[in-house]
C-alpha cells in the first residue's frame, strides 16, 4: 500500500500515509524496452535492470550513495557502476518524496522487492520502513508525479493529523520544512512539541493557520523521533492543502 493522493475538490487535496507506506523514491521507468527488475537490498543499494542494461547504484560502497539526495541525484543522471557505455544511459527518472535529500539511505527503505507497486501512472514506489527511520513524512507538491511540476503553481498547507506512537514527547517532534526549488535546499520553518500515539491536530487548528510555498516549491511535513517509532497499525498522518 503506497501513499495515497486524494482529491476532494478541484483544488483541495487530502494525501495520507500510515506505517511504512511513505514514498521515500518515486520511479519512473523512460526507456524504450521493458523493465526486468527492480531489487533494492536493505544497507547494499540499489539495482535497475530494464532496457537489457543493469544499473546498480550502492548504498556503502563504490558510489556510496548513503542519502536520498545522492541517490535520487545518481539515478537522474544514471551514474551508476556500470560504464556508461554499458549502463545504456539515463534510462529511470526519480523524485523524492517522503523524505528529505540529506536523510539516510542505507537501511531506511523496505528490502523486499515485491514491496515496491507499479502504481497506474506507471510508476515504482520505494517505501520507507517506519521504525527503522524513525519519522513519519509526507511532501505537500503540487504534482507527485515525476517531472511533472507546475512551476507557476503553488501550494497551501492547511492542516496536520497524526497519530504516532514515538518513543516519547520531543520539543522538536513535530517539523514543517519548506523545499525552494530554485536553491535546491530544505529548510525548518515551523516546530512543535510531538504527541505520543494519541490522535492531534498540530497544525491548522485555526481557518488563519495556513503556510504557503513559492511557486514551484513544496511542504514537507514530519513527525520525529530519535530513538523509536513503534511499528502501529493505528499509525497514520494525514495532510490537507490546497493547490492554486
Amino acid at each position: 500500500m503506497n501513499s495515497k493522493d486524494f482529491k476532494e475538490f478541484s483544488d483541495y487535496q487530502v494525501g495520507n500515509v500510515a506505517d511504512d507506506t511513505s514514498v521515500g523514491i518515486r520511479l519512473k521507468h523512460i526507456g524504450t524496452g521493458s523493465v526486468t527488475s527492480v531489487v533494492l537490498t536493505t544497507a547494499t543499494g540499489l539495482i535497475l535492470i530494464s532496457d537489457g542494461y543493469t544499473q546498480t547504484y550502492p548504498f556503502a560502497a563504490g558510489l556510496t550513495l548513503n542519502t536520498y539526495g545522492l541517490l535520487v541525484d545518481a539515478i537522474n543522471a544514471a551514474n551508476c557502476t556500470e560504464t556508461s557505455a554499458l549502463a545504456g544511459g539515463i534510462l529511470w527518472e526519480a523524485k523524492l518524496l517522503d523524505a528529505l535529500r540529506s536523510d539516510t539511505s542505507t537501511s531506511t527503505m523496505i528490502g523486499a522487492p515485491t514491496t515496491y507497486a507499479l502504481t497506474g501512472e506507471g510508476y515504482y514506489d520505494l517505501l520507507v520502513d517506519t521504525s527503522e527511520k524513525k519519522d513519519v513524512t509526507y511532501r505537500v507538491s503540487y504534482d507527485r508525479g515525476i517531472h511533472e511540476e507546475k512551476p507557476m503553481h503553488k501550494v497551501i498547507l492547511t492542516e496536520v493529523n497524526y497519530n504516532v506512537n514515538v518513543n516519547g514527547v520531543s520539543a522538536n517532534g513535530f517539523r514543517i520544512y519548506k523545499w525552494d526549488n530554485q536553491n535546491k535546499c530544505e529548510t525548518q520553518i515551523y516546530r512543535k512539541a510531538s504527541v505520543v500515539a494519541t490522535a492531534t491536530t498540530p497544525f491548522g487548528a485555526t481557518e488563519n493557520q495556513k503556510i504557503t510555498a513559492k511557486p514551484g516549491d513544496e511542504i514537507i511535513v514530519r513527525v520525529i523521533d530519535g530513538t523509536s517509532i513503534a511499528t502501529a497499525a493505528g499509525t497514520y498522518m494525514d495532510v490537507s492543502y490546497i493547490r492554486e
